[in-house]
């Protein structure tokens, strides 16, 4: 329950921030600029996590020159988590920030749509972190992964449907 409470708090406070920019920066825009607006905070997610990432003083292991590269089941996942979760991410941002614009156009249910998909990808994320997943595991990764595409999928009819 924890879990789903932050998911529909973080959704609240993302998509309310993203509602009150648009009708503030967009007010005659389109559902496509919606749609960038929700790019572009994926965008900035992924500048800000790079930032974070390449910190001075932070030690990035790396093979040794020459060495052989280990090769196991899970160097696809090691090696591409970061790709297919922002992809992802930046996939279900656009189609959530194109539905509040829907819903700022007066179809409030597209707003509603927004809100339970992007809680249900956040408290499933936020569950799964407190619960200790391990997040690389081939069946967790496949999973949360399949998971948050076909909610972003799902976001993406919508708001064709809707717009």
């Amino acid at each position: 329950m924890r879990a789903v409470a932050l998911g529909f708090l973080s959704a609240a406070c993302e998509l309310g921030l993203a509602a009150a920019s648009i009708a503030w920066l967009l007010p005659g825009g389109t559902v496509e600029h919606g749609v960038a607006f929700g790019a572009g905070a994926g965008g900035i997610e992924v500048l800000f996590l790079l930032a974070i990432a390449m910190r001075p003083g932070k030690v990035i292991s790396t093979p040794a020159a020459g060495a052989p590269e280990e090769v196991s089941p899970d160097t696809f996942r090691t090696r591409w988590t970061f790709i297919v979760e922002r992809a992802t991410a930046l996939f279900g941002h656009a189609a959530s920030r194109g539905l509040v614009w829907v819903s700022l156009r007066g179809q409030l249910i597209a707003g509603l749509i927004a809100l339970v998909l992007f809680a249900a990808v956040d408290a499933v994320a936020t569950y799964g972190t407190s619960a200790k997943w391990d997040w690389l595991e081939a069946r967790t990764w496949r999973r949360f992964y399949g998971y948050a595409s076909a909610v972003a999928l799902i976001e993406w009819g919508f708001l064709i449907a809707l717009a």
